[in-house]
């Protein structure tokens, strides 16, 4: 999958696991919960599956590609 980053034009390819948690991103489901699918999803560990969703978050945040919800 791409994301494309209408302000810039600059274009994201993010790989199956950062993918599928991009999906997961709905303005609803807590981080914690999409740590927990990811891990009963991937049959990982919840510590591994938390690393690698704060590392796509942080990435995707520091392209400025995911904005906090506080709603």
């Amino acid at each position: 999958a791409v994301i494309v980053d209408k302000d810039s034009g600059d274009v994201h390819q993010l790989n199956p696991t950062a993918n599928y948690i991009w999906d997961c991103f709905d303005g609803h489901t807590a981080i914690a919960e999409v740590c927990e699918q990811v891990s009963d999803d991937f049959n990982i560990d919840l510590s591994r599956a938390k690393q690698d969703v704060s590392q796509v978050v942080n990435d995707l945040k520091a392209l400025e590609l995911l904005v906090e919800y506080k709603g």
